[in-house]
């Protein structure tokens, strides 16, 4: 699979660079977090969403089914989204899953996605997938037009050789009510 080796690597623990243990504050969160906190959805939040799943177009102007609250529905949705994790969250959450274990959460560079995966070897490793808004997902010089075809196209969806990492906060938010 590529990526690791080249300029899609994340950086060394830390380069996130943000404050507490869970992540960034996340989009379409709000409520209290696990800690107490208040969760809210602030100016610069808002631009990161659009930034992660923009832009927002004109009714008249957008296809059905093409809309940003589709792209985040068609990405949250996805057992591997994890959200908003820090570098750190992210190794606590693949800690003890077995080899090819992964999932997608937000980069600590605007706009962009990291995977993170934990090798046989017990590492965790992190590729960089930029996204250029309304457009292209690119990891490795690679273009793709969706996350989940950027990740099939690398071998993480091939249940022989990678699984999604389960516990996103995310998956809640689209099950049926029982």
């Amino acid at each position: 699979r590529g990526g690791g080796e080249g300029g899609g690597e994340e950086g060394e623990e830390g380069e996130d660079g943000e404050e507490g243990e869970g992540g960034r504050g996340g989009v379409g969160r709000s409520g209290v977090d696990s800690g107490g906190e208040e969760l809210v959805v602030n100016a610069e939040l808002f631009g990161n969403a659009l930034e992660w799943f923009g832009p927002i177009t004109h009714p008249e102007q957008t296809s059905p089914n093409d809309t940003i609250l589709d792209h985040m529905s068609t990405v949250m949705r996805e057992p591997w989204f994890h959200g908003a994790l820090t570098e750190s969250a992210a190794k606590g959450r693949l800690s003890g899953k077995k080899g090819g274990t992964f999932l997608v959460r937000f980069s600590s560079q605007r706009g962009s996605y990291t995977i993170s995966q934990i090798s046989n070897q017990r590492q965790v490793r992190h590729w960089r997938i930029t996204h250029q808004i309304g457009g292209r997902f690119i990891l490795d010089g690679a273009q793709y037009d969706s996350l989940h075809g950027l990740l099939a196209d690398k071998g993480f969806l091939n249940p022989r050789k990678a699984e999604p990492c389960d516990g996103s906060d995310y998956g809640a938010i689209f099950k049926p009510p029982s």
